[in-house]
C-alpha cells in the first residue's frame, strides 16, 4: 500500500512524510514520513488529499481514523481498493479561530489489510481480521502558519513557517 498526500488551501500546501507498518511484512510500495502538515491560516477549511495505491494482485481494505474527529472530516473513511488501483481520500480540517492546545495529540491512522473477498462487510472485517494480517500507518498532525518575508525589492516573497507543535 503506497500512501502519499497533497494538501490544498488556496496556495498553501502540506504533506504526509511517513508510512510505518505494524510489522516488517506490509503491502506498501512507498514509505513517506510520519507527519501530516496543515498550513494556515486556519479560519477556512483546509482540504488535504491522500492517494492510497494498491500495487498488489489482491483487493485491499482500508480505514482512516483520527484522534480528533470533531476537527477533521475524512471521506471516504473506509473502502476497498481493487488490485493495481488507487483511491483518493479527502481530509478536511474544519475552520477554527486559533490552533488547539492539544494539537500535539492529533493523529491519523490508516489501517489496511487484504480482503478475504471482493464482497466483504467493511464494518465487520476489522473485528474479524487477524492482528497478524493488519497493517497500519500512524501520522502525526502538524499545524504550521505561513509567514512571508519580503526580500530585496519587495516583489519577491520568501516563505517561512511557524511550527505550532513545538
Amino acid at each position: 500500500m503506497f500512501l502519499s498526500a497533497h494538501c490544498f488551501s488556496a496556495s498553501r500546501c502540506g504533506a504526509i512524510n511517513s508510512f510505518h507498518p505494524k510489522s516488517a511484512y506490509h503491502i506498501c510500495s512507498g514509505i513517506p514520513a510520519n507527519r501530516y502538515s496543515f498550513v494556515g491560516p486556519f479560519t477556512d477549511i483546509v482540504n488535504a488529499h491522500l492517494e492510497l495505491k494498491n500495487p498488489s494482485d489482491k483487493h485491499v481494505c482500508f480505514k482512516v481514523k483520527t484522534t480528533a474527529p470533531k476537527q477533521y472530516c475524512v471521506r471516504p473513511n473506509s473502502g476497498i481498493i481493487p488490485p493495481n488501483n488507487s483511491k483518493t481520500i479527502t481530509v478536511m480540517l474544519q475552520p477554527m479561530d486559533g490552533v488547539p492546545s492539544d494539537v500535539a495529540r492529533h493523529k491519523f491512522m490508516v489501517q489496511t489489510c487484504f480482503c478475504p473477498s471482493a464482497d466483504v462487510d467493511l464494518d465487520n472485517i476489522w473485528k474479524t481480521v487477524s492482528p497478524n494480517e493488519l497493517m497500519y500507518s500512524k501520522l502525526m498532525v502538524v499545524f504550521q502558519q505561513r509567514q512571508t518575508d519580503l526580500a530585496g525589492t519587495g516583489k519577491e516573497e520568501v516563505p517561512s513557517y511557524v511550527d505550532y507543535n513545538r
